[in-house]
């Protein structure tokens, strides 16, 4: 049986972690760019990933050079250990992906660095920061990924990204025409 994850539980978790790294949060710069490769290509071996979650060499650096792009990263003995990437808009921080490598779960890294980034925006006058979800389309309500999200979290929101068909021929010729529980059809499968 699932249960949520406390404030406390994840406070103590950074209090333990956070000697052990030192977490920095700033604008992308593009000599991190290297690193995060590198810690996503980790993350995409210990998950098995493929297809569009895989995201190419080119993606990133594209995403690199997005304004408003901000790099969480907790370092350990000076190897960048965790990385997470941000997407600000006005008001708004969204977390856009994690990643860690052995030694950065090893360190419980992430716990530091998400409790950094936390400050950081606040100290930006951010006035909402979104998670976002976990993958897939099914709901995973003990996955670690989603118990240590809830723990950060003080609202939990459904995102509804379009959902509405704008080009009906194109849907149709996309998806064959086939029937799908899927939204869109022509992605069924895709994520799991």
């Amino acid at each position: 049986q699932w249960t949520r994850p406390s404030k406390a539980q994840h406070r103590t978790r950074v209090r333990l972690a956070a000697p052990r790294v030192e977490t920095e949060v700033a604008p992308a710069r593009p000599e991190l760019l290297e690193q995060w490769i590198g810690l996503y290509a980790a993350l995409v071996d210990r998950h098995a990933i493929r297809g569009l979650q895989a995201f190419s060499r080119l993606s990133f650096t594209a995403l690199f050079a997005v304004p408003g792009l901000h790099v969480a990263r907790a370092v350990a003995g000076g190897e960048t250990v965790a990385m997470s990437l941000w997407a600000t808009h006005g008001e708004h921080g969204y977390s856009h992906l994690t990643a860690s490598n052995a030694r950065g779960y090893e360190l419980s890294a992430a716990y530091p660095m998400v409790d950094a980034a936390i400050r950081y925006f606040k100290g930006l006058g951010l006035a909402l920061l979104d998670l976002g979800g976990v993958a897939g389309v099914r709901e995973r309500s003990d996955s670690g990924l989603a118990s240590f999200k809830r723990g950060w979290a003080t609202a939990e929101r459904t995102a509804w990204l379009c959902g509405r068909i704008l080009d009906a021929e194109a849907y149709r010729a996309l998806t064959s025409g086939g029937a799908s529980e899927f939204f869109p059809g022509y992605r069924s499968g895709e994520f799991g």
